[in-house]
């Protein structure tokens, strides 16, 4: 794991992120298996999870598979899939931002 990566889940929470809106979520009961794909630092995963729900969350990126590791490290309730998603088999280039 980088130092970067820790460093971004220590301002993570130090400073909080936005969190989604609830209230699209309500048809989520506890024991439904749901996907986040595309994961990133799991703010849909953590509403997921606080419904009681169980999750898969599909994340292609490096640090940000390591920030989810950070995150939900005591939650037996997740498994982090370090992949991408598409319609077909196979690999894809993707760009990634530079900002924190």
């Amino acid at each position: 794991m980088s130092i970067k990566v820790v460093w971004q889940y220590i301002k993570f929470l130090l400073r909080g992120s936005p969190a989604p809106e609830e209230e699209s979520f309500g048809f989520i009961t506890p024991g439904m298996l749901v996907l986040d794909v595309g994961a990133n630092r799991g703010n849909y995963t953590k509403l997921f999870l606080s419904k009681g729900a169980r999750v898969i969350s599909v994340e292609p990126q490096k640090d940000c598979i390591a920030f989810l590791k950070l995150r939900l490290a005591f939650n037996n309730k997740v498994k982090i899939v370090p992949f991408g998603a598409g319609a077909q088999p196979g690999q894809q280039s993707f760009f990634l931002s530079n900002a924190d």
